[in-house]
C-alpha cells in the first residue's frame, strides 16, 4: 500500500477567472472573491458546513441514527442548508464549487452526511501499489469456482427447491443454465432491471430497484511526455476550478518501468456536472480538459498531451450508472427493501449498505449477504452436508462448489 495525497498545498484553485495556490485560500478563502456577508467571510467552506450541521450531529448525540434518518431524511442538502442551517445563498454556493457539493445538493441531506463522513479533506487514505485490480487478482487464488466472465445473466427462475440461472456469453446467441441452492444478485439496482425474474420480484422490490437514484460520473484521464505538475511543487491532491473540468487530481505514485510519463485525472465529475459530456467525443473531451488545464498550468499542456482515455460510468453496459446516492426520503423507504432476500434469491452492493459508492460498502453487503445465504442452507438441512445437491461445502464458505453459486453479469 501507498499512501494517497487528498491534499497538497501546491496546488490551485481557479475560481472566478483568479487563480490560487491552495495555501492561500486556506489561510483565507476571501481570496477567491465570493459575495458573502459579514459574518460568513474568513471561514473556510468546511468550517462553515460543519458549523451548518450541528444541529444533525446534535440529533444523532442524543436520539441516535435512527431518529435522525426519521427526522432529516426529507431534507435535500439544500433546502437544509438555507432553511436550518442557517447558510446564505453564496455561502452554499462556495461549499458547492469547493467541496464537489453542487452535485449533492438536491439529493438527500442525509446522502451527504454519509459522504461527508468517509470523503473529506482531513480523511487519509491508501491505495494498492501496483493498482487496485491486483485486489479482484488476489482472490482468484483463493476462489475454487469458476468465473464467468462477458457472461450476461438473462433470466432467474426460483422454486422451494433452489434457483436457475440463464446466461449468455458474449457473441453467442444461444443461452446457458446452471443451478444452485442460492443465488446472490451483485448488480447495481439498474442493470437488476434488466434480468428476467420467474416468478416476478415483489412490487416493492422492483419499485425500489426502479426509483432508488443513481449519479452519473464521468473520468477524463490524460497522458503526458512529463509529470509537469511536478515542476510546481505537486505531488499528489487535486486542483479546484468552477470551470467544467471541476476537479483534477494528482496521482500520489509513479507508474513502474516509465517513472517520467505523466498521468493525470484531468477531470472527475458527478452527476449534473458529468451529464453534459455524454454526448461529446473523447477528442472533444481532451480538448476541453486541456483548455481548463491551460487556465491552471499554462499552454504547454497542449503539446504535452499524448493521449486520452475517458470513462462515463452511466454509459456502461453493465453498471448502468455510477453509484446510488439517495434522494429525499429514499434512505426511509428503500434502504431496507433493497436488501431483503426474495425465497433464495439474495441481494448485494454498494447501494444496499453504508455509505454508498464505495467498494468496501460492497463488500460488507455481500458479507452480509452470505451470512443470511448460511443461515437459510443451515436452517433447511440443519447439516453443513446439502442433500439437495448431495455436495458438501463447508459452513460459511458457499463458493466453492459451482454447482452451489451463481455469477452475476462482470465484465
Amino acid at each position: 500500500m501507498n499512501k494517497f495525497r487528498m491534499v497538497d498545498m501546491n496546488t490551485f484553485h481557479y475560481i472566478h477567472g483568479l487563480l490560487k495556490k491552495t495555501y492561500a485560500v486556506m489561510n483565507d478563502p476571501d481570496v477567491l472573491k465570493y459575495n458573502l456577508p459579514k459574518s460568513e467571510r474568513h471561514i473556510s467552506p468546511l468550517k462553515l458546513l460543519e458549523r451548518a450541521l450541528r444541529k444533525v450531529k446534535e440529533e444523532i448525540k442524543a436520539h441516535g441514527c435512527k431518529a435522525m434518518l426519521k427526522k432529516y431524511d426529507h431534507y435535500s442538502v439544500k433546502e437544509y442548508l438555507l432553511t436550518e442551517g442557517g447558510l446564505s445563498a453564496e455561502a452554499v454556493r462556495m461549499i458547492g464549487d469547493l467541496l464537489n457539493e453542487n452535485s449533492l445538493m438536491h439529493l438527500a441531506l442525509t446522502e451527504m452526511i454519509y459522504i461527508e463522513n468517509d470523503v473529506s479533506d482531513v480523511t487519509t487514505y491508501d491505495e494498492i501499489t501496483g493498482g487496485t485490480d491486483l485486489l479482484a487478482s488476489a482472490f482468484l487464488t483463493v476462489l475454487d469456482a469458476p468465473i464467468l466472465l462477458d457472461s450476461r445473466v438473462r433470466r432467474i427462475h426460483r422454486s422451494h427447491k433452489g434457483v436457475t440461472v440463464w446466461y449468455q456469453r458474449e457473441n453467442n446467441p444461444s443461452l446457458e443454465s446452471l443451478q444452485a441452492d442460492a443465488v446472490l444478485v451483485t448488480t447495481t439496482a439498474k442493470a437488476a432491471l434488466f434480468i428476467e425474474f420467474d416468478p416476478p420480484l415483489s412490487t416493492r422490490k422492483m419499485e425500489a430497484l426502479r426509483a432508488v437514484h443513481y449519479e452519473s460520473s464521468t473520468k477524463i484521464i490524460l497522458t503526458f511526455k512529463e509529470k509537469f505538475w511536478e515542476s510546481d511543487g505537486i505531488m499528489g491532491g487535486k486542483s479546484i476550478t468552477d470551470r467544467p473540468s471541476r476537479f483534477i487530481y494528482y496521482p500520489s505514485h509513479s507508474f513502474p518501468g516509465n517513472d517520467s510519463i505523466g498521468v493525470l485525472l484531468a477531470s472527475y465529475t458527478w452527476g449534473d456536472d458529468s451529464r453534459p459530456y455524454h454526448g461529446a467525443s473523447d477528442e472533444e473531451l481532451k480538448e476541453l480538459a486541456l483548455r481548463d488545464l491551460a487556465h491552471i498550468h499554462g499552454e504547454k499542456v497542449h503539446h504535452l498531451c499524448t493521449g486520452v482515455i475517458v470513462k462515463k460510468w452511466e454509459l456502461d453496459p453493465y453498471s448502468l450508472g455510477a453509484f446510488a446516492l439517495l434522494a429525499p426520503y429514499q434512505h426511509i423507504e428503500y434502504s431496507a427493501e433493497l436488501f431483503r432476500h426474495e425465497g433464495h434469491i439474495h441481494f448485494a452492493g454498494e447501494h444496499m449498505a453504508f455509505p454508498h459508492a464505495w467498494i468496501e460498502t460492497s463488500m460488507k453487503s455481500a458479507i452480509r449477504a452470505a451470512k443470511n445465504i448460511n443461515k437459510a442452507v443451515h436452517k433447511d438441512s440443519c447439516k453443513t452436508e446439502l442433500k439437495s445437491s448431495g455436495n458438501t461445502i463447508e459452513l460459511g464458505r458457499f463458493d466453492q462448489d459451482p454447482n452451489m453459486v451463481a455469477i452475476h453479469q462482470t465484465s
